[in-house]
């Protein structure tokens, strides 16, 4: 794609901007490091830097937007008190406040000392430096695409969840408010919406409201991102793939506040929906929709990436990972929940055909879950989110 040119068919050269309208990212690195050899992409970064410089295919008609955090201050001798970016504090609201407060008690547990200090580890991995400023894993300066449009994030992080914990956070790239906060820039940069404030958000919701109508059903904002990116952002109309069913899988239940529960096991469950169906209990044999992630919240796989097909297991018979086997019991059809495993209750038997699920059917998807279990032996904390929501119980 480098010179413009995405393929070639029937002797036909297709260009890039026939099949791409645009490039943005959220928190991606886009800087080679002071000291190349310690680059986290092995030198891949710096090829795409030396032959594609910045926004490459500009002249082609392909639009940047890149998007960067602007939250933590890497600080290596900070204590348990909080340290973020100067220009981001008086923005925090106390719920905020309160939930740092918390996170710097359970880095200073494990001996980091504070959010900063882990901040701080991860930009001089990402840059060679760490102090300066960024979304808690990359810093500002290494996120911003030179020749895109920049769009900084005061007081956004770079996961759903706080840096390696399980404390979630509503102020990533994907939470509700913070997509509000530059889906709209995105949009008007690749000329889905008018240059006007008046008009912005009137044709924002217009626009929103298409793309629900076009699932017919009513979506989220993360889901609208979705469709954004498969269709709105490329210029060939690809169809929708997604599913209703897996789609709805956050959203057909009333929200629950209740707290995370540790059992004897090492499993800890959090019910994020209720449900109202029949209950999950030892022997009967249930259907659900899942989705999987790291504890540093990056995806793994769902049930939705595999056309929306459940996991179907009997209760106490082994077919399902111990960690889930026992975190899905008492649950009712209908209701969602969180499932947070040690990698010693999740994939010990491997990740082969036949063996305790669910199982993944993809090679990368298998490839991150093993990483996960090899990781079991040098990293703390380090475990599976498993969100699963039964749909039938027999």
């Amino acid at each position: 794609m480098g010179n413009g040119v995405w393929c070639e068919q029937n002797g036909v050269e297709v260009k890039t901007s026939d099949r791409i309208s645009a490039l943005v990212t959220l928190g991606a690195i886009h800087r080679v490091p002071e000291n190349e050899k310690s680059c986290v992409t092995r030198g891949a970064l710096q090829y795409v830097e030396s032959q594609y410089p910045g926004a490459f295919l500009t002249g082609e008609g392909i639009k940047y937007v890149s998007v960067g955090g602007n939250a933590i201050v890497g600080d290596k001798d900070a204590d348990d008190t909080l340290t973020t970016a100067n220009d981001v504090v008086n923005d925090i609201d106390k719920s905020t406040t309160s939930s740092l407060e918390r996170l710097d008690k359970v880095y200073a547990k494990r001996g980091e000392g504070s959010a900063s200090r882990v901040a701080y580890t991860a930009y001089e991995s990402v840059c060679g430096k760490g102090g300066v400023v960024g979304d808690g894993v990359v810093p500002l300066g290494w996120a911003l695409l030179e020749g895109s449009k920049q769009i900084k994030l005061d007081g956004v992080l770079h996961s759903i969840n706080e840096a390696g914990t399980t404390i979630p956070t509503d102020r990533w790239y994907g939470s509700d408010g913070v997509i509000d906060r530059w889906l709209p820039a995105v949009l008007n940069e690749v000329g889905l919406v008018e240059n006007n404030n008046n008009s912005n958000e009137r044709k924002f919701s217009e626009f929103q409201q298409l793309v629900s109508n076009l699932f017919s059903f009513p979506i989220s904002r993360g889901t609208f991102v979705q469709a954004l990116s498969s269709v709105a952002l490329g210029s060939t109309g690809t169809a929708f793939s997604f599913s209703q069913s897996a789609s709805a899988m956050y959203d057909n239940a009333p929200a629950v506040d209740s707290q995370p529960v540790k059992l004897s096991s090492g499993v800890t469950i959090q019910d994020m929906r209720q449900g109202n169906g029949d209950v999950v209990i030892d022997g009967k044999r249930v259907n659900i929709q899942w989705v999987m992630k790291r504890s540093n919240g990056y995806s793994i796989d769902s049930s939705a990436e595999n056309d929306g097909v459940p996991f179907i297991f009997i209760v106490g018979s082994s077919s399902a990972i111990r960690g889930l086997d026992e975190g899905i019991r008492g649950m009712r059809v209908g209701g969602v929940r969180r499932i947070i495993i040690p990698p010693s209750l999740a994939f010990v038997e491997g990740v082969e055909d036949g063996k305790p699920g669910p199982i993944p059917p993809g090679f990368g998807p298998k490839q991150r879950i093993r990483r996960v279990m090899e990781l079991r032996k040098d990293v703390p904390g380090e475990s599976f989110i498993l969100d699963i929501k039964p749909t039938r119980v027999m």
